[in-house]
């Protein structure tokens, strides 16, 4: 019989052990997963047998007085000599290569003394003041029933100090000189041969019986494998360490015998096929018995590895403690790079797939840095491929929702790596660049945008090799790189499919501000993250530009790989706009600045871009991006104005809701550099913009024909009222001021002869309301800096007629619907604030210019406080507001005894969740802001009781959640610590900073326009901070 054919018998005893706890040998990828919430379990526990002595413990006797258990253990602490391998191993200087050699001579001369020495060792790691002695290690036979008293010990102990896991410097060390400690243990007992004596072969299983000695791995796992099936978790930690870095040393020496083995074979081979002479044939003899030893030495190292993983490994794997399982996924990782023969299977695999749905996500993280690993440094084969199929969806599945973000992370990785293996489809690639719009987790996005690269350079590849030919012949006919214009457009097709997958999951709801774009944030971290050339923009906007009717006369493959329909443009225009804002962040740094070629394209862009409302709101804010010193730099101010006449026309002869944001942009561009003539001709457009539609809107409003209807007030709405105030936001639209006589006596003296449930009457008259309070705000604003004379009673006068109309729709409590009795109150509450101030504001500033000033104040705003029944119909719609709001969010109000309103009539209605959270976001902010406005006029002295209102108001802030809070809370404890004249002096300037973003200067000095808020989406984003 060879020595190939001798098969090694292992220890009885590990076998036993082994055979005692269930072995999965299955070779398919599918089964159930495990469950991980068990209670410590697999814990071998012998029927104690007598012992001739008992364990040996520093425990001191027990005094007649019971100490406590903190002074028990000090005592403990203090008596307590630790062992000289805890110690030396504590130190970060020992040689631990030295320690172990020193071990493993021990272990030649006297077994027991090296194995007690180990136990020892392990008892002190964590914490434990037992210690044992030569006899109690001397049986292994008896290993489960010792280890059962010394966890009898270890409780008693009561307190323990767990080193092995400590963060104080004096133990930092140990853990790892540990792990250095048990493999250089098993190196050296590989390089002296003490590894492989005392180890049977099958066919001497006669001689077992006489076989007194015992093999070092088996001592070792013996008496480790008792700790790692305790009850004691310290202990089964430090044991299950030292397991699993034995295995790992074990796949080490397996690695480097196979090395050996196949040398040495090869060798073989070339001394056989030489001519056989004795002298070759004892050469033959030789190099065949080296074989015949390394053949010996690979079957005990291979059943030496198996007994650590049916021992420990397929047990403690799913331990209760997750630092067990983190080792163990760790562990099993090391031992497939290491010993790929044996573990890189589905056998060995489908445990890192088990793990993937484990509670803990230390685990769950350990588990796919193994895997990254692994397909890093790894060949692919089929059980590669079947573990993917089996587990991908539940990777993709942690990528997309998993709720620690490091998990995510290291899922996305993984998924990047896979998907080089062309396993993922396009379903899949889709969801998980769809990741790429999840702006809350930087890393995160910086890690999708690197999985899109691979995808878009992987289909880039793919389509130049199937159509190099093609390219190289058209390429002369185009301005660009058709190579990069592919590349291009395959990230065009990516993000496409990934925004669509994304937007299946969002709510409908949007913020009414001006937001970047999801692709301009994705251009952003892409250019951020890989560095953006000037080719690569340049290219994009070529791409952009390119006109698809050109492409007529192109290789009809080539133009299908390049030729972008509308809503690819708007993803590519998207990206230029991100590509450019990496580049405005980074102005000045390392010569980093806009290309003076983007100058020759800013009116190419803008043709091609003014026909799709998302294109242009792209535009625009690139627009915005470049400074007017860009242009004045290189002579191109002539292509400024241009830009601005055409987007000026496109304002004029367009509904610009949908680019109302855009466009205030547009105006603040030209507070930037006021002095400059370049501003000042683009600002005249907008100012000759405004009367040109003041005089339309009188028109309109004269017509001999004209006559309010809904249809008419659509007209008023869309062609005057929106782009009024959208200039109001930035230029003097105070000369519509007279026209609002005409509007009271066609409008608002008919008023409840409209369908007032009609949302364009509303919309109607909010912005009537709206305008006004522009318009009276820049005239205030200027008849504060002006010398002129002026007589305020005429300036103001249409401004007390409105206001008369204004207080009879707030008091109208059954014609006239909530919803424009709030928006009519909002309004007049601000036009009370600011009127006020602009009184304190003029005597403060001691002028005497403007005529009749205190006989107007007197008249028609006597001592500046709201009349009573304005009040009163002003508490009403609060009551109303804050009714609907509680029916909505499910609590009961506390009320007041003399509110005469029938709350039962007052509910929302919803069909869905989604409906109901809109209607809900819509209802809290109508009541916040409107409480804000009414507790503001309240802080300035305008009501004439206003501790009942606020009480009021305070009764249910605990239950209308805490937004609402927070702005009772900021309203009210702010008018206590102003002084009066400061909380009185605000209100003008607060009026206009929060219409126009403006900052009204002392005295005579100018207005600095700058924002784009109305005063209602200023009061918004207040309350929104709040």
């Amino acid at each position: 019989m060879t020595v190939e054919d001798a098969g090694v018998r292992r220890s009885r005893r590990i076998q036993d052990k082994g055979a005692s706890q269930p072995v999965y040998e299955d070779d398919e990828i599918d089964g159930e997963q495990y469950d991980n919430d068990e209670q410590d379990e697999d814990f071998e526990q012998s029927t104690p047998r007598k012992r001739k002595r008992a364990l040996t413990s520093t425990k001191p006797k027990q005094t007649k007085k019971a100490k406590t258990g903190e002074s028990q253990f000090a005592e403990l602490r203090q008596e307590f000599e630790q062992h000289y391998l805890f110690e030396a191993l504590n130190d970060g200087e020992v040689s631990v290569a030295e320690l172990a050699t020193e071990w493993v001579d021990q272990y030649k001369n006297g077994k027991d003394i090296a194995k007690r020495d180990l136990v020892n060792f392990v008892l002190n790691a964590v914490g434990c003041f037992t210690k044992i002695e030569e006899h109690d290690v001397a049986n292994n036979e008896s290993a489960s029933e010792t280890v059962g008293e010394i966890q009898t010990f270890f409780k008693r102990q009561k307190l323990h100090e767990f080193f092995i896991m400590s963060k104080k410097p004096e133990h930092k060390h140990l853990k790892k000189n540990l792990i250095q400690f048990i493999a250089h243990i098993i190196s050296i007992s590989d390089e002296n041969g003490l590894l492989y004596e005392n180890v049977l072969i099958e066919e001497d299983a006669e001689e077992e019986e006489s076989l007194q000695e015992t093999n070092v791995v088996e001592d070792m796992l013996i008496w480790l494998s008792s700790f790692s099936v305790c009850n004691v978790r310290a202990l089964r930690y430090i044991s299950t360490l030292c397991l699993f870095t034995m295995e790992t040393a074990l796949c080490r020496s397996s690695q480097k015998n196979n090395i050996a083995l196949e040398k040495f074979k090869k060798q073989l081979a070339v001394e056989k096929a030489k001519k056989q002479t004795a002298a070759a044939k004892k050469r033959v003899d030789q190099v065949q018995s080296t074989v015949d030893d390394y053949v010996r030495q690979s079957e005990i190292l291979e059943n030496f590895i198996e007994d650590v993983v049916n021992t420990t490994f397929i047990h403690r794997f799913k331990d209760v403690d997750s630092h067990i399982r983190v080792d163990a996924m760790s562990s099993l990782g090391e031992w497939m790079e290491l010993a790929p023969q044996t573990f890189y299977n589905v056998k060995y695999l489908k445990y890192l797939g088990w793990v993937l749905s484990d509670e803990s996500s230390s685990v769950r993280l350990q588990v796919l840095k193994t895997l990254v690993k692994l397909l890093k440094h790894n060949t692919v084969t089929a059980g590669v491929r079947q573990f993917f199929e089996r587990f991908k969806d539940r990777i993709v599945e942690m990528a997309l929702s998993d709720i620690d973000v490091h998990v995510k992370n290291n899922a996305v990785t993984l998924l990047t790596e896979v998907n080089k293996l062309g396993f993922l489809d396009e379903a899949e690639v889709a969801k998980l660049s769809s990741l790429i719009f999840h702006w809350d987790e930087k890393k995160n996005t910086s890690l999708v945008a690197s999985f899109i690269r691979t995808v878009q350079e992987e289909r880039t590849l793919e389509t130049l090799e199937a159509h190099r030919t093609a390219i190289d012949l058209e390429q002369n006919g185009f301005p660009f790189s058709l190579e990069e214009g592919i590349r291009l457009a395959n990230l065009v097709s990516i993000l496409g499919e990934a925004h669509a997958e994304h937007e299946t999951g969002v709510s409908g709801f949007k913020p009414d501000t001006l937001e970047v774009s999801d692709f301009a944030k994705v251009g952003k971290a892409l250019a951020d993250s890989k560095g953006l050339s000037d080719i690569t923009l340049d290219t994009s906007i070529e791409l952009f530009l390119l006109d698809n009717s050109t492409l007529s006369s192109v290789d009809k493959e080539v133009s299908k790989l390049i030729a972008l329909d509308g809503p690819d443009r708007t993803v590519l225009l998207g990206l230029i706009h991100g590509f450019l804002l990496s580049v405005y962040e980074n102005l000045g740094k390392n010569n980093v600045s806009f290309s003076p070629k983007l100058i020759s394209q800013i009116p190419k862009l803008l043709k091609k871009s003014e026909n799709s409302t998302a294109d242009l709101s792209e535009f625009i804010q690139i627009f915005a991006l470049l400074p007017l010193s860009y242009f004045e730099e290189h002579n191109e101010t002539t292509t400024f104005k241009k830009v601005y006449q055409t987007l000026v026309k496109h304002f004029k002869n367009n509904d610009m809701i949908a680019l109302k944001h855009e466009y205030v942009l547009l105006a603040n561009i030209l507070t930037t550099s006021p002095e400059s003539t370049t501003i000042t001709e683009v600002t005249t457009l907008f100012q000759d913009f405004v009367s040109e539609l003041r005089i339309e809107l009188s028109n309109f409003l004269k017509s001999p024909d004209f006559e309010f209807s809904v249809e008419s007030l659509e007209q008023l709405h869309d062609d005057f009222l929106t782009k009024l105030l959208l200039l109001g936001k930035t230029i003097d639209v105070s000369q519509i001021l007279p026209l609002f006589e005409t509007v009271k006596e066609q409008l608002l003296l008919t008023l409840t002869d409209f369908d007032l449930s009609n949302p364009i009457v509303h919309s109607a008259v909010s912005g009537i309301f709206q305008l006004m309070m522009s318009a009276l705000t820049w005239r205030l604003n200027h008849l504060l800096k002006t010398n002129e004379l002026h007589d305020v009673e005429k300036e103001l006068k249409v401004l007390v007629e409105v206001l008369d109309e204004a207080k009879d729709i707030i008091k109208e409590k059954t014609k006239i619907p909530i919803r424009i009795r709030t928006s009519v109150a909002k309004t007049t509450m601000d036009i009370y604030t600011m009127v006020k101030g602009f009184f304190l504001a003029y005597e403060k500033s001691e002028k005497t210019n403007l005529s009749n000033v205190s006989r107007f104040k007197e008249m028609e705003f006597p001592d500046m406080v709201l009349p009573d029944p304005l009040v009163s119909a002003l508490k009403d719609i609060f009551l109303r507001n804050e009714a609907y709001y509680a029916s909505i969010i499910e609590v009961m109000l506390e009320r007041d005894d003399d509110e005469d309103i029938a709350y039962n009539d007052i509910n929302a209605q919803f069909d869905d969740d989604e409906e109901k959270e809109a209607v809900q976001w819509a209802a809290e902010r109508e009541l916040v802001v409107f409480t804000a406005k009414l507790l503001r006029i309240a802080k300035y002295g305008m009501i004439s009781d206003p501790e009942t209102l606020i009480k009021r108001i305070d009764l249910n802030a605990d239950i209308l959640g805490d937004l609402y809070a927070n702005v009772v809370v900021s309203e009210v404890g702010g008018a206590e610590e102003e002084e009066e004249e400061e909380a009185t002096a605000k209100p003008i300037q607060k009026g206009v900073q929060r219409l126009h973003g403006t900052r009204v200067e002392e005295e005579n000095g100018p207005v600095i326009q700058h924002e784009s808020t109305t005063i209602e989406e200023a009061d918004v984003a207040m309350i929104d901070a709040e």
